[in-house]
């Protein structure tokens, strides 16, 4: 049988890979990017400007979280747990 690590916060069991292995499993190849390079930016409003003005650029927009959006989520969740509301 394959050996196993318990995450100590969950209590679950997972395989007990090599680092590399596991990070392949997870990470793709650069080659699997077909629209580089990536552009990125914290503004959202930059986003929907380069939509507007520049739809070719779409593929290249990065399709990460700004800080506003994670800050967002984090607050709706945080307000909706100590109200008991759905979000």
């Amino acid at each position: 049988p394959e050996e196993t690590v318990a995450v100590s916060a969950t209590n679950q069991r997972f395989p007990n890979r090599p680092a590399a292995e596991q990070l392949a499993s997870v990470v793709r190849p650069l080659e699997a990017y077909t629209a580089l390079p990536m552009l990125t930016s914290a503004c959202p409003g930059w986003v929907c400007y380069a939509e507007k003005t520049q739809p070719s650029s779409i593929p290249h927009i990065s399709t990460a979280k700004s800080a506003q959006q994670v800050l967002g989520t984090a607050l709706k969740r945080a307000v909706c747990a100590a109200t008991s509301t759905p979000p």
